[in-house]
Parts: structure tokens; sequence; C-alpha cells
């Protein structure tokens, strides 16, 4: 007597296919869920390194017994060659 399959035996073992299209897709989720993560954690201590500095720059400010204005708190801006590629030549090389 030959074994008969009941009706949900027969797709029980998993396509190749489809196996590796489940794999792959948990690699994207995975990898933007990794992304996402490391972003944040970076922008976070970026934020904090530049609350600091800010902060420092203010009490240092009040210490001296000047006035703090947002003007003096404004960064400097960046020269044109310090924004160029041939810029990041010179100081990689």
């Amino acid at each position: 007597m030959e074994h008969q399959p009941i009706s949900g035996e027969r797709d029980s073992a998993p396509r190749p296919l489809r196996k590796w299209r489940k794999r792959i897709f948990r690699f994207v989720l995975l990898s933007i869920i990794t992304s996402v993560i490391t972003w944040t954690v970076n922008y976070s201590i970026w934020l904090y390194n530049a609350q600091k500095r800010r902060d420092t720059a203010i009490a240092e400010a009040r210490k001296r017994g000047e006035p703090v204005w947002f003007s003096d708190l404004k960064p400097e801006p960046l020269l044109a060659a310090e924004l160029s590629l041939g810029a990041l030549t010179d100081i990689i090389a």
C-alpha cells in the first residue's frame, strides 16, 4: 500500500527559490534596520558633542561677563577652497 499525501503535506518542504527570496529579504531588511540604528546612534553622539561645545562656549562668555547672542554662536563660513575636491586631495596626500 502506497502512502497518499495529505493536502498540506505536499508543500511542506520550502522550494529553493522561495528559500532564497526569504534569505535575501531578511538580509535587506536587517541591513536597513542596522543602517538606521547606526545612523541614529552616530547622530546622537554628534548632537551630544555639539551641544556640549555650544554650552561650553556660552559658559565661557558668561564667565567673562559678556552677553551671549545667537550671532556669537554662528559657525564661521567655510572657504571655497575648503569645499573643493582639490582641497581634499591636499589633505589626504
